[in-house]
C-alpha cells in the first residue's frame, strides 16, 4: 500500500508540472470512486514540496525548502535542526528498520535524536532518490557513482561514464540504474557493491544529448518502467524475460506536451 502511495504520488506531482494536464478522475462511478477526490494538506498552501516518504505508520515525511516535516493526516511536526546547514532537499527514505535519511543536493543525513547528523558529503547527490536492499543498506547515486549505506558504514561502489538520472531495486533485489543519455543498467549488488553490471539500452537510435529529467519504477508484474525527458517521448518498459522494450500508446494524445 505505501509503495503504491509513493508511486503514486511520484505520478501526481510529474504530472502537476505539465501544462494542461487534467486531474485525475476514475472512470466508475461509485463505491471506491469517492476515494479519489484529491484535496490540498491544510497548512502546505503556498509552499514548494521537494520530496515526499511514506512512513510504516502511514504518516507522510515531507521535505519543505530547508526544513522536513512529518504529517500524520492531521498536524505536523517539524524537524529542522541540522548538525549543519543542509543544501537543496532531494529525497526523504525511512528504511525497514526504522531509520529515516535525508538526501540534498550535496550531503547524506541521518536522524538521530531529532536532529539531523551529516552522514557523507559526496560533492553532487545525483538522482531525485534513496533506494534499500535486502540487506538494509541505502543506495544513493553522487559523482557518477553509487554509494551504500548501512549504520556507519559507507562503501563507495560502481562508477558510471554519465550522470545517474535514478535508481530502483527490482523484485529479485537487482539494482537498476538510469543514467543521464537514456541508457538504463542492472546490476547485482552484493555487500554494498556492484558484483556484475549489465546494460540495457532503451532507445538505440536515441541521440545522446543530455536528459534533465528521468524516472525508474519496477512493478509486480516484473516490468522495469523508464521515463525520461529527453524528447518527449512516452513512458517505456521492459519486459525483463524477453528483453523487449514497449511504450504506451496515448493514440492522439501528445505524451510529451501533456495536452
Amino acid at each position: 500500500m505505501l509503495r503504491a502511495l509513493s508511486l503514486c504520488f511520484s505520478f501526481v506531482v510529474g504530472a502537476s508540472l505539465s501544462n494542461g494536464v487534467e486531474s485525475y478522475k476514475p472512470r466508475e462511478v461509485g463505491g471506491v470512486a469517492g476515494l479519489w477526490n484529491w484535496g490540498n494538506i491544510e497548512g502546505l498552501e503556498g509552499e514548494f514540496i521537494d520530496c515526499v516518504e511514506p512512513s510504516e505508520d502511514g504518516s507522510l515525511w515531507i521535505g519543505i525548502g530547508s526544513k522536513v516535516v512529518r504529517y500524520d493526516g492531521t498536524s505536523f511536526r517539524e524537524y529542522d535542526s541540522f548538525s549543519r546547514r543542509p543544501s537543496a532537499l532531494r529525497a526523504i527514505k525511512e528504511t525497514t528498520g526504522g531509520e529515516v535519511y535525508l538526501m540534498t543536493r550535496a550531503e547524506l543525513f541521518r536522524l538521530e535524536d531529532e536532529e539531523w547528523e551529516l552522514v557523507s558529503r559526496t560533492g553532487e547527490n545525483q538522482g531525485r532518490r534513496l533506494q534499500e536492499d535486502k540487506d538494509g543498506r541505502v543506495w544513493f547515486a553522487g559523482s557518477g557513482r553509487l554509494y551504500s549505506v548501512l549504520g556507519d558504514e559507507i562503501l563507495e561502489s560502481e562508477s558510471f561514464a554519465q550522470r545517474i538520472l535514478d535508481i530502483e531495486f527490482d523484485r529479485a533485489g537487482k539494482l537498476w540504474v538510469l543514467d543521464a543519455v537514456g541508457d538504463t543498467y542492472r546490476c547485482l549488488v552484493e555487500g554494498g557493491h556492484v558484483v556484475v553490471k549489465r546494460r540495457w539500452a532503451a532507445s538505440r537510435s536515441r541521440s545522446r544529448r543530455q536528459a534533465g529529467y528521468g524516472m525508474l519504477e519496477a512493478t509486480s508484474d516484473g516490468k522495469i518502467w523508464v521515463v525520461d525527458s529527453f524528447s518527449g517521448s512516452p513512458p517505456k518498459n521492459l519486459d525483463t524475460k524477453t528483453g523487449e522494450w514497449s511504450s504506451i500508446d496515448f493514440g492522439d494524445r501528445d505524451a510529451g506536451s501533456g495536452r
